[in-house]
């Protein structure tokens, strides 16, 4: 017998709508952040090859269409939100954002990671797109904490974490497995709620407890 919480393919844990996934788009002064679609293959795999200098094979057409039905599905499942950004002006990809659901219910809990492609580093479009997405994430997505954890090394993203507004709150031990290593990795963590960007925190209306939203399925 397996014990596996099915989540709402239509609500949050607060009760609310989950944002459509072809018709969520996040404007800022030169971004558009949204979720992928079909006709981004180009756009998509452009940026990753002058970005990262990955062979042509691993990210073709199929993969791009792999990727985007899992995106979707993670989406509807209140699981993963996956969003490309994209330079206004030129229509380039320049990167992405995704949040992860950590849990909902009493807690309203996710995960912010980010990465920009390297021709547009240290122009500011990192820090300007976490932050619209973050304020996003407290209004339509109804989260309440949104953590980035980040290797202390790794100076670039611990200033970008700062620099949108996220408190360094400590390390976490053997916070994730790093394959190449083959051995779990501290990382430091970092946080923010609605105050911090001037919204105000909304008590959860849950009704369901953790064991009414299991089900047993044989």
């Amino acid at each position: 017998m397996d014990l596996w919480p099915k989540r709402s393919h239509s609500k949050l844990g607060l009760g609310q709508v989950i944002p459509s996934y072809s018709q969520t788009r996040i404007l800022t002064r030169r971004l558009i952040i949204r979720p992928y679609r079909p006709s981004d293959f180009h756009a998509w795999q452009e940026g990753h090859l002058t970005g990262k200098g990955l062979h042509r094979g691993r990210i073709s057409r199929s993969s791009f269409k792999s990727d985007l039905e899992f995106y979707r599905a993670a989406w509807k499942a209140d699981l993963l939100y996956k969003f490309g950004i994209f330079e206004k002006k030129s229509g380039r990809h320049i990167g992405y954002l995704d949040i992860a659901t950590h849990i909902r219910l009493r807690i309203q809990s996710a995960n912010l990671g980010y990465e920009i492609h390297r021709p547009f580093w240290r122009q500011g479009f990192c820090t300007e797109a976490c932050i619209a997405l973050l304020r996003f994430c407290f209004q339509k997505l109804h989260f309440h904490r949104i953590e980035a954890c980040a290797d202390k090394k790794n100076l670039a993203s611990v200033k970008t974490a700062l620099a949108i507004g996220m408190k360094r709150e400590g390390p976490r031990r053997q916070f994730y497995f790093n394959s190449d290593k083959k051995r779990w990795i501290d990382d430091e963590v970092f946080g923010a709620y609605p105050e911090d960007f001037g919204l105000r925190s909304k008590a959860p209306t849950v009704r369901l407890s953790l064991r009414s939203d299991l089900r047993l399925t044989k």
